[in-house]
């Protein structure tokens, strides 16, 4: 997405009466003076190599400063560049780790927790599969805009389930990073400002509460019951204001898709629903109407050619664990973690397959022992690593300050080194 340049501050009044500002600021959000220049925002990293092809999975949070889309209106830069040109400027953007994590850090107003609210997932055997315009207005109810103020004239725009009755509501991390307050617009129009119950940047899972009551709350149902080629519809809001309860269709494609970003591993299913900026934390409904997933991401380039088609989404087992443990505790602690950036490589003849280093997290004992970047993580105690999964899955066992002995290529030479877990909150 092209962010359009920000008028000078005398041409705020004119801009706002010719309608090209989404909406005045809100009342009740006491903004300070600040630089207006566009942010830049995080919208993907290098998820690593499929079949030997570099490819960028990208976050689809919407940005808008002063026009809700983007990529429209007289303020959007021309760009004259090669498509080459582009794409590498693209692939060099990413490169930057920290500045590509989701880091889970706002400013918003915090809700207290409360252990006695909790998600459950509900068994699709007894219901009748729904048809497209049935299962549109049965859902959409359910369906939220979610608006995260980052300045004084710009916002993050996404998209949100109810989950209760009385407000709390679903979506993604991601979507909150930089924000300073939260609205959440109903599908009738009314909005509400939220607070933050908690989020937690590893599963990109985040609740909000808004004081409300009567919302219709979306049932959910069990996505590990799911099978490839069943039927799935993404609702959400993509893009802008002007789009909002957007309905598109597809099937999942694939389960337990191991997706990096930002050095984080993601277990996300796959799904040919057409999901955009802005689709970020909206629903995957199934054929039933149960939302099988939150929507968070999409996999948008190789170094040669745009990728169409290929959506992701947090499954719904794995929305109710965190979500659960955030009504309760307000974060989620304990998970270990290397304390590397890594990268997926293949065996390409100058080097092996295995997790190609980008950066060892400072303070990490990673860091300490001396793991450097080009460094290729060959195996864990043993078991090769061929992938993101292997060393996800092995670590799930483990503990927090657990040790594992990494074998690493560097130089030509492998060298066993120990190293103690971390939290994966200290990315």
């Amino acid at each position: 997405m092209i962010l359009p340049e920000l008028p000078e501050e005398e041409e705020l009044d004119l801009f706002q009466e010719a309608g090209l500002y989404p909406r005045p600021e809100p009342e009740h959000s006491p903004w300070t003076p600040e630089d207006q220049k566009p942010k830049k925002r995080r919208w993907g990293r290098i998820v690593g190599t499929v079949a030997g092809i570099a490819t960028v999975v990208a976050l689809i949070v919407g940005t808008s400063v002063f026009f809700a889309g983007g990529e429209t209106g007289p303020y959007v830069r021309n760009d004259d560049r090669s498509f080459d040109d582009r794409q590498w400027e693209i692939y060099d953007d990413y490169s930057d780790y920290e500045a590509n994590t989701i880091t889970g850090k706002n400013s918003i107003d915090r809700a207290p927790t409360d252990e006695t609210v909790q998600l459950a997932l509900s068994s699709a055997e007894e219901l009748e599969p729904l048809g497209l315009s049935d299962l549109y207005d049965h859902c959409l109810p359910s369906v939220v805009a979610v608006k995260g103020f980052t300045g004084k004239y710009s916002y993050s725009w996404g998209s949100g389930i109810v989950m209760t009755g009385d407000g709390y509501i679903l979506t993604n991390t991601h979507m909150l990073d930089g924000v300073k307050s939260v609205e959440v617009i109903l599908h009738d129009g009314s909005t509400y400002d939220a607070k933050l119950v908690g989020n937690d940047p590893v599963s990109d899972v985040a609740v909000l509460k808004i004081k409300a009551d009567g919302l219709t709350p979306a049932q959910f149902g069990d996505s590990d019951a799911l099978s490839v080629g069943d039927r799935v519809v993404a609702i959400g809001n993509p893009l802008s204001e002007v789009f909002t309860g957007t309905m598109t269709e597809g099937i999942v494609s694939g389960k337990e898709r191991s997706v990096n970003y930002g050095g984080r591993t993601m277990t996300l299913l796959q799904t040919t629903a057409a999901i955009n900026e802005g689709n970020s934390g909206g629903p995957l409904f199934n054929q039933y109407g149960q939302v099988v997933g939150i929507t968070n991401m999409k996999m948008m380039m190789t170094r040669s050619a745009m990728v169409e088609g290929i959506g992701f989404a947090i499954p719904s087992t794995t929305v109710r664990d965190m979500a659960n443990i955030l009504l309760r505790d307000g974060t989620v602690a304990g998970r270990p973690a290397l304390g590397v950036y890594v990268l997926e490589v293949e065996d390409d003849g100058t080097h092996p397959a295995g997790l190609m280093v980008s950066e060892a997290v400072q303070g990490s004992d990673a860091a300490q022992k001396g793991l450097r970047e080009n460094d290729i993580l060959t195996e864990i105690d043993g078991t090769p690593i061929t992938d993101f999964s292997v060393v996800s899955d092995y670590l799930a066992d483990k503990k927090v300050g657990d040790s594992v002995n990494l074998t690493i290529w560097r130089e030509g030479k492998s060298v066993v080194k120990t190293i103690k877990l971390i939290d994966q909150n200290q990315f």
